[in-house]
């Protein structure tokens, strides 16, 4: 069962990094398995209230998922459509996938936003730095 209060640990918003996402709020994430050490698959569940700030979901509102390693040697990001169109309150599990090859240290972005026009509506970052 998920956790609607971030329940992995390492997690931190993206106040350091640059507008747009620097001011965006953190959505709530659980995921599982850790993807350290994991190979395949990890669910994840992401939760955010968009009516906060008077949005609704539409055809253009995404959740985007982006794995890069510290070390500058590995990223890659997928990218899933908001399946519940009109919405106020985005609650969606996802099943990604990612590289088995990928080992610490290395950063989960995860990103709630409207593809067209790019805004961003939520943003969490998650540093995984040993197995």
């Amino acid at each position: 069962m998920f956790s609607l209060a971030n329940a992995n640990p390492g997690y931190s918003d993206c106040t350091n990094l640059p507008m747009p996402f620097g001011n965006a709020p953190r959505p709530y994430v659980g995921f599982d398995p850790d993807p350290v050490g994991n190979k395949g698959y990890i669910t994840v569940n992401t939760h955010y209230n968009l009516s906060s700030k008077g949005f609704f979901s539409t055809d253009y509102t995404q959740i985007e998922y982006l794995y890069f390693s510290d070390n500058g040697q590995y990223a890659a990001s997928v990218i899933q459509k908001v399946r519940d169109v009109g919405t106020t309150v985005v609650d969606q599990t996802d099943f990604i996938g990612f590289n088995s090859g990928l080992t610490p240290p290395f950063q989960l972005m995860i990103i709630l936003s409207e593809s067209l026009p790019y805004y961003v509506h939520a943003c969490i970052l998650f540093h995984r730095s040993e197995k």
